[in-house]
């Protein structure tokens, strides 16, 4: 971790010792013109040098405190949330996690494969047989995104010919069980309509 911090920071760190060094030459040099000066040239780089090490080395130290802090607080917030999560029943906590999911889906940046370990350790009690519930939760997952695909498509398709088109993907995806996320369809009846009305209204406008 602390090498990835330095990696990112480092060309910051190195154009401030450019900085510095610049800086100390051309103080080097005015104050030679004005004042008799005994420091040799080399020794006021070194100082400048010096302090930017020094200054850097002071940064990084702050880094690594404030990951520290990061860390406990994750931790003390992961403690707490499992706390309030053992109140919650099997349903709720199902749906608790596909809202987080959903929530984390719509910032990709975010996404890192830290805070993907922190989320399964927070609902690890969904996933009793582990890395195969995990399997079976992003299989279901992925489908209702490719559901969301095949209705884009569509969407393409119909502006294109200028007429309503629904693929047999789509179909599929309405007529498809949706006990997973606790309803009868995947793709319930009335988000299914909504989207016919969305393409409808895409095709009548410019």
């Amino acid at each position: 971790m602390v090498w990835i911090q330095l990696k990112t920071v480092l060309p910051s760190l190195l154009t401030h010792l450019a900085f510095t060094l610049a800086l100390s030459a051309g103080l080097w040099f005015a104050l030679k013109k004005t004042f008799t000066i005994k420091i040799p040239f080399l020794a006021a780089l070194a100082i400048g040098a010096t302090f930017s090490i020094y200054n850097s080395a002071g940064y990084m130290w702050s880094l690594a405190q404030n990951r520290q802090l990061i860390a406990l607080e994750a931790s003390q917030s992961a403690g707490t949330a499992s706390q309030a999560q053992q109140k919650l029943s099997p349903v709720e906590l199902k749906n608790k996690f596909l809202q987080t999911v959903e929530a984390l889906v719509g910032q990709p940046r975010e996404l890192t494969t830290d805070i993907k370990l922190a989320l399964f350790n927070e609902f690890s009690s969904l996933f009793p047989e582990g890395d195969k519930d995990r399997a079976a939760y992003g299989k279901a997952i992925m489908r209702i995104y490719e559901c969301q695909k095949f209705l884009f498509e569509d969407a393409l398709a119909s502006k294109k010919y200028g007429k309503l088109m629904k693929s047999k993907d789509r179909e599929a995806c309405e007529s498809e069980d949706g006990s997973f996320f606790q309803r009868e369809r995947l793709i319930p009846p009335e988000i299914a309509a909504n989207n016919t009305k969305l393409i409808e209204e895409l095709l009548s406008g410019p």
